[in-house]
């Protein structure tokens, strides 16, 4: 396989990413202020989860509101606002994954929120930086620009992509500035300590709660010995405890290998004829694959077709709603979990509608789209999250925020909404909102994730 068509799936699989989901206990359907909001013209720090169809409550005016610190002065928060660059994927690399950019999605929501007060009086002035995700430099550039030339208080969406992905840490760790998206792991929420908030699932806790979904919902029992495999050798320690939870729940785990490389093709096909074998002697039917080893996956497909194979996150899968994966065959089932999305909740509609409005085009779930129609709704509903996690939190900290108040106002919390989640919470430590999965299986003849 050329490095041309390597390049368009790394790209393409990330095209979902900035609106996958997050964690935690919803307390309501965050269609509209909670029952116990207070009426217009008083002080809040109540939850603004996303565009409520009758307006916001106005903040009273009798809050002082001062110049704060960086990037929050008496009139305004300044934001920056990352996704990607879909325009350049095309220009660049050849790559139309048939999404939108979110710029225009962005600035309709924001435009919603300071025509209804902002963030307890302060606007929200955003600046928005579009990146390639494939690499570091330009998500680096976009973490320079957004928090020593802007000087933003927060970034939302964060970066996707080999490469750009690693450079989240930047934001919340090097330049202590709030990161709300992304998909981070357990030890950098705590290393960030609060500076970074995701509407996501951590892959700490989705790797095991993959493996508890296979088991109450039955599935394990039919998957016989799991081999678990990662991208690189840097997946070792996950794999060992993915191995635990596996054993944990009754599984067979004879097998734990990590490819040697993912960059050379060569190397990756010679390492998987290896696990191939190795799998074969052992009685291993299925192979738990994490992180991103492509071309490896692609000569396990056509080596061995008659395996069952787990790919954990189907929103690293985005492409396969488009064309069937390299190397696939018909017969061969894929199980995946999916944060899910209630496309109905009233708070995604209220974005939907404020978008709509905007840009003037109906957007519609990608399901729905006619081939060829543009995706709008990643855009829509990408901003739509962050945008309410962000505005809640910023609400809790008070009129004076500050990073502090910021990281006080989450130790305090002890809910949250985040629109189209179910399942969410929030607590101390627990900077990683969305608690619900859905366990789907790939049907090659639809392109589609249907409930398994």
């Amino acid at each position: 396989m050329s490095n041309r068509k390597s390049m368009r799936l790394v790209a393409a699989a990330m095209a979902l990413a900035l609106f996958a989901a997050a964690c935690g206990d919803d307390s309501g359907d965050g269609s509209t202020p909670p029952d116990d909001a207070p009426d217009a013209g008083e002080s809040t720090s109540s939850s603004t989860t996303a565009p409520p169809d009758d307006g916001a409550s106005t903040p009273d005016t009798t809050i002082t509101l001062t110049d704060a610190g960086r990037g929050v002065t008496a009139e305004a928060i300044t934001i920056g606002f990352t996704a990607v660059d879909f325009d350049a994927l095309i220009e660049d690399l050849g790559v139309d994954t048939g999404i939108a950019g979110s710029e225009p999605a962005v600035e309709a929501i924001a435009a919603w929120y300071n025509e209804n007060g902002g963030v307890l009086g302060r606007s929200l002035d955003v600046v928005f930086e579009a990146f390639l995700p494939v690499g570091a430099v330009e998500a680096d550039e976009v973490c320079v620009r957004l928090t020593e030339d802007v000087e933003a208080f927060a970034v939302l969406g964060g970066f996707v992509g080999p490469g750009a992905e690693e450079v989240n840490p930047c934001i919340p760790v090097l330049h202590e500035t709030v990161l709300v998206g992304a998909t981070p792991s357990a030890e950098q929420l705590a290393t960030a300590g609060g500076l970074w908030v995701t509407p996501s699932m951590s892959l700490d806790r989705r790797l095991p709660e993959f493996a508890q979904l296979l088991a109450d919902s039955g599935e394990l029992e039919n998957l016989g010995p799991i081999m678990l495999v990662g991208a690189s050798g840097g997946d070792t320690e996950t794999l060992e405890a993915l191995a635990v939870a596996f054993r944990d729940a009754g599984a067979e785990v004879p097998v734990v290998a990590t490819f040697s490389t993912t960059g050379d093709q060569l190397a990756a096909e010679a390492d998987a004829r290896i696990f191939i074998e190795r799998a074969r002697s052992e009685g291993v039917s299925t192979v738990f694959m994490i992180g991103d080893a492509r071309f490896g996956q692609i000569a396990f497909f056509e080596s061995a077709p008659e395996l069952t194979y787990l790919l954990p996150i189907q929103e690293n899968l985005a492409e396969w709603l488009s064309e069937n994966p390299e190397g696939l065959s018909p017969d061969t089932r894929v199980l995946t979990s999916t944060v899910g999305s209630n496309q109905a909740d009233p708070d995604i509609e209220a974005c939907r509608t404020v978008v709509e409005e905007a840009i003037g085009v109906e957007i519609l779930p990608p399901e729905e789209l006619a081939e060829g129609e543009l995706n709008y709704w990643a855009g829509m509903e990408g901003a739509c999250r962050t945008f309410a996690v962000f505005t809640q939190i910023a609400e809790a900290a008070g009129p004076d925020l500050t990073n502090e108040t910021w990281i006080a106002a989450l130790s305090e919390m002890t809910d949250i909404s985040v629109p189209g989640l179910e399942s969410v919470s929030i607590g101390p430590d627990k900077y990683d909102l969305n608690d619900g999965l859905e366990l789907v299986e790939y049907d090659y003849d639809s392109l589609e994730f249907v409930p398994a």
